[in-house]
């Protein structure tokens, strides 16, 4: 036995289909001081040239399984908006850690894109290989590239079933407790940087 620290990964990606580099920061949300972890990102993607941020993350609401999964691009910043024909954001309220990085990346002048997919209340667990396969969809439309999907078609149908399972009966069978899944492109990526929370906080 051993004690896990969660760490926030941060790897460098070059798509051939994109024509640029990509940094993917893959992580869990961190439990204290946001402000540090936002600081230390932004400084890095500052670093390395990054002009335009993108963060994914699901919420649960009031959809059906059996419906496509519905994918919202929003933008703080009206000339972003209507560069890549995105909604303007209007939410007020809480927040967590994908909006306070996205704020962060607006005050320091770099395009900030919010990509949200809307998970059935009842079918909650993670991985979600439905709505991670219609976040890079939209990513393909959003970027004009083509992203590779993996193994994703082959997994929507087995959760599918159990989603038809948990709509039936409220209870959910055979969910993964693992973290969320993988892009594509982090199976050719470069690790760039991997910290324990104590950098990086987000072990509580």
């Amino acid at each position: 036995r051993g004690i896990h620290w969660d760490t926030t990964r941060i790897m460098l990606a070059s798509p051939d289909s994109l024509g640029r580099d990509v940094i993917l920061v893959v992580g869990t949300e961190p439990s204290f001081r946001w402000r540090a972890y936002t600081t230390e990102i932004l400084d890095l993607a500052a670093s390395h040239g990054v002009r335009t941020v993108i963060t994914l993350g699901a919420l649960l609401s009031d959809v059906p399984h059996s419906r496509p999964i519905p994918v919202s691009c929003t933008s703080d910043d009206e000339a972003t908006a209507y560069r890549f024909d995105l909604e303007p954001a209007r939410y007020e309220g809480p927040t967590g850690i994908t909006g306070v990085v996205a704020d962060g990346a607006r005050q320091a002048e770099m395009a900030s894109i919010a990509v949200w997919a809307e998970i059935p209340h009842y079918a909650a667990q993670v991985p979600c290989p439905k709505a991670t396969l219609a976040m890079l969809v939209r990513l393909e439309d959003l970027l004009d590239t083509v992203i590779d999907h993996g193994d994703l078609e082959e997994e929507v149908e087995p959760r599918r079933e159990r989603s038809r399972r948990a709509a039936r009966t409220g209870i959910w069978g055979g969910g993964s407790r693992q973290g969320g899944r993988r892009c594509p492109w982090a199976t050719r990526a470069v690790p760039c940087v991997s910290k324990p929370c104590a950098t990086m906080p987000g072990a509580g």
